[in-house]
């Protein structure tokens, strides 16, 4: 039998499922969800605030969106009482994270408030589904050191470094987690002191309860993330803590469109105090998308959600999918490619042996919405993951939804080495430490490459002394700083190089944009210019040195 497919139900989940049933008896039939967009007014949020830094943007990004919402929503929040005074409205509920407001009501009414002047556009609160692996194998319980997927993404020495993820939190959108695991309790929140509401979300309505989860699914990407139990270690970040939203369906339970916006906004503030920081997770890891035939590629639904979300410090990674190995077959909304690091989509490989091959269920890009971006961005170790399971158990699976949480937990680590690093900053640092084990450069099965923690501290900004010096020495260019940039960023290389030599900038495309001669001191500053001195575009860039041996390193511009 398959453990996966066929979780059993606790004598909670069957109340609460009878319940659910005999509530669907007394919903009127003609009652429908929708989801109103609504035109923001007020002033914008100020130049620089939306940088993401955790620590001293959370407070004006959060408070922005709460007061915008505010002042935009009160007309058409009028009309609903109005219309509730009579019977017409079931219920409804304000977002801030998106400025929207959720409708239940009769299909006539909601057709209706469409032509409301405060409203830009509705949406059906379509369903979103969970992006369920590909295949389960039971595995013995206990292991005497580090899963395998670890070591290859350079988890432990990382941890010999002394960064285990401690002081980091990591959450995700799934189908809830077994807080009991012994891999995972004393690593939740809840059980650290922190009230059950700023630690477990649940849309159905049981914010206060405990976490459960009826799948395994959450409980799996959870223990990639920071489990462990004694000697045995499963996850990448095991010394930081974890919170949850049950946000995508399991064990019988439908999730809608409207659940994700309220865990993203759960996400965003825990606590409901702009003005904390301690209690919003580092990173949420997300394993999910809207089916196919609901919208099409490249659907914009979530896309303010995920920015605000980041604007408030949060890193957010996807699952591609797994529908591969055909083209264009990323999932929506991992598809997005409004930047170099949106969505910050993960494929899977197999570390089975010697050789790291992209799994043949791993989505592939290009991405549908121009059928020309390369996707994914990242890939990690995504095949027969053992990991925690349901009933205190252990379970290998294979997918995406395998790999994303490697990366959610190299995120916590990177966390805890610079807590003021932006989004951008932790996935620049990912990118461009990345190992490219596929055709040369960037492609549309590994990305950048199988991630590198261990490089990726080094070239996070600020990281400390302490980190710096235990760092290896790499002949040839070692990095560049500030990456990303937008003016002028330092290459630095082995001092050992004679003057005279060249580096040249490369684009994506393979076209040398300009040459940079040596004139010793271990540095040279590019300005972002071509040789011809025009600023280059936004994007990805290499520096290549031939001296010594042959050495190449990405560099990111945003402007």
């Amino acid at each position: 039998m398959n453990k996966f497919q066929n979780a059993p139900f606790n004598l909670f989940a069957k109340v609460i499922s009878i319940i659910f049933a005999i509530i669907l008896l007394f919903i009127d039939s003609n009652a429908e969800t929708m989801i109103f967009k609504l035109r923001s007014s007020g002033p914008p949020l100020p130049a620089g605030s939306r940088l993401g830094d955790k620590v001293s943007s959370h407070h004006l990004v959060v408070e922005h969106l709460m007061n915008k919402a505010t002042i935009s929503q009160a007309g058409f929040i009028s009309r609903l009482d109005e219309l509730s005074q009579f019977g017409e409205i079931d219920s409804y509920k304000r977002l801030w994270i998106i400025n929207a407001v959720v409708v239940t009501a009769d299909h006539g009414v909601l057709e209706g408030l469409k032509g409301h002047p405060d409203v830009e556009y509705a949406f059906e609160n379509v369903p979103v589904e969970l992006v369920a692996p590909v295949e389960s194998r039971d595995v013995p319980p206990v292991n005497s050191g580090h899963e395998p997927g670890l070591g290859v993404i350079g988890a432990p020495a990382v941890w010999a470094m002394g960064i285990d993820g401690t002081g980091s939190i990591v959450c995700n959108f799934d189908t809830g987690v077994d807080v009991d695991h012994p891999a995972l309790y004393y690593k939740y929140r809840g059980n650290n002191g922190a009230p059950p509401n700023e630690c477990w979300f649940d849309p159905a309505g049981y914010e206060e309860q405990r976490p459960y989860d009826l799948q395994g699914h959450g409980t799996h990407t959870m223990g990639i993330m920071v489990g462990s139990d004694g000697p045995d270690t499963i996850g990448v970040a095991p010394g930081a803590q974890w919170i949850a939203a049950r946000a995508i369906g399991g064990g019988g339970i439908l999730r809608t469109i409207s659940d994700l916006l309220g865990a993203f906004q759960w996400a965003a503030d825990p606590d409901c105090n702009p003005a904390t920081t301690h209690d919003v997770p580092d990173v949420v890891n997300n394993s999910w998308g809207i089916p196919a035939g609901y919208f099409p590629a490249c659907d914009q639904t979530f896309w303010e959600a995920i920015d605000n979300l980041e604007a408030a410090g949060v890193v957010a990674v996807f699952g591609g999918g797994n529908e591969g190995p055909g083209a264009e077959t990323m999932r929506t909304p991992a598809d997005r490619i409004t930047s170099a690091f949106n969505s910050f989509s993960v494929g899977a490989v197999s570390t089975i042996g010697d050789t790291f091959i992209v799994a043949d269920f791993s989505s592939r890009g290009p991405s549908g919405c121009d059928h020309t971006t390369i996707k994914p961005e990242i890939t990690a170790p995504g095949v027969a993951i053992r990991s925690s399971y349901l009933d205190s158990g252990y379970i290998a699976l294979s997918g995406t939804s395998m790999a994303t949480p490697h990366v959610a937990g190299a995120v916590a680590l990177l966390r805890q080495v610079n807590p003021n690093a932006t989004p951008e900053e932790i996935k620049a640092a990912l990118l461009n430490s990345a190992v490219d084990y596929g055709p040369q450069g960037e492609d549309n099965s590994y990305g950048w490459g199988v991630i590198d923690i261990w490089t990726a501290v080094y070239l996070l900004p600020g990281s400390t002394p302490a980190v710096d010096n235990r760092l290896p020495v790499i002949s040839g260019i070692l990095t560049n700083y500030p990456n990303p940039f937008n003016g002028a960023t330092t290459i630095t290389f082995d001092p050992r190089v004679r003057s005279g030599e060249m580096i040249d900038i490369y684009d994506i495309t393979g076209r040398v944009v300009r040459h940079l001669r040596i004139t010793g001191g271990g540095s040279v500053v590019w300005d972002g210019s071509n040789d011809r001195g025009r600023l280059v575009s936004t994007g990805i860039y290499f520096a290549r040195l031939e001296a010594l041996s042959s050495i190449s390193r990405k560099m990111l511009i945003v402007k």
